[in-house]
């Protein structure tokens, strides 16, 4: 896609964007370890997919054209998501972004922040908030989803 570049949905992206990732996340992430979703056998990998399957089939009856995946990880999800007529878009704040690029060809992707999201206001029609929110120290949290309602559509969901 290589959307990114010329999209109009994009503020122009200054170059502190990625060293100003919150070191309190970072941190955190860390700590939690790493589990590459696809990866994943039997129950588990069971549990992901039927999570994909019903994810994709609730943007499709909302007929969303642009999708943000906050918190994409891998990209197992936005894989199932890029299936979708749709411009759809992960972002990550950690390495793993870099496996959803070689994993999904369909979907752009993205460093960032749920807190510091390089998007113009209102340009999504749906946004996707996977196993994210639990893992946010409230401070954090709070200010994630401030900017996630900056970024949504009026009308649009999450």
């Amino acid at each position: 896609f290589g959307l990114y570049f010329y999209s109009p949905y994009f503020l122009e992206q200054s170059s502190s964007t990625q060293s100003n990732l919150p070191k309190t996340i970072e941190r955190r992430n860390k700590s939690m370890g790493h589990q590459n979703i696809w990866e994943l056998q039997g129950f588990l990998l069971n549990r992901q997919v039927r999570r994909g399957q019903i994810v994709k089939s609730m943007l499709e009856s909302f007929k969303a054209r642009l999708v943000l995946d906050v918190g994409c990880a891998e990209g197992f999800i936005t894989d199932f998501l890029s299936q979708l007529p749709a411009y759809i878009i992960g972002v990550d704040l950690d390495e793993s972004i870099k496996i959803a690029k070689g994993k999904v060809s369909q979907a752009d992707f993205i460093r960032a922040t749920i807190t510091n999201l390089p998007f113009k206001n209102e340009c999504f029609d749906a946004i996707t908030l996977l196993e994210i929110l639990e893992h946010l120290p409230n401070n954090i949290l709070n200010e994630g989803i401030k900017e996630v309602d900056r970024v949504l559509k009026p009308g649009g969901f999450y």
